[in-house]
């Protein structure tokens, strides 16, 4: 999901666990990928994210996404299975699994496609 600059939210893709990236991401997406020194300034209705990178250039982003939890949750990233998977096997992670299947008789029910377990082996 994104915010643009009139503040609507835009849907980029639904998630899907069926094997596939998605069809619009293929990769975890970072939405700031160089941050290093900074913080929220501006007004509750309309922040911004201030950062000062790592080689000491500056760089401001607005319209930004944040979600449920006490205070501000800042989205910082989208994951997509994909990234996950090429993450994990990257950290010499095998047999890499995503549960998909519900079990209702034990409590195991996934209200939505996203926040699934991950089963690694190394």
């Amino acid at each position: 999901m994104n915010r643009t600059p009139a503040g609507d939210v835009e849907r980029h893709c639904d998630p899907v666990f069926d094997g596939g990236p998605g069809p619009c991401l293929g990769n975890t997406r970072e939405h700031f990928p160089h941050l290093f020194d900074w913080n929220l300034s501006g007004s509750k209705e309309t922040p911004v994210l201030e950062n000062r990178r790592r080689d000491g250039s500056t760089e401001s982003f607005e319209y930004l996404t944040f979600h449920g939890g006490s205070g501000l949750v800042l989205e910082m990233r989208l994951f997509t299975k994909r990234g996950l998977a090429e993450q994990l096997a990257a950290a010499n992670y095998r047999n890499i699994e995503f549960e998909q299947q519900e079990y209702p008789a034990f409590g195991i029910v996934f209200p939505y496609a996203w926040s699934r377990p991950i089963v690694a082996r190394r």
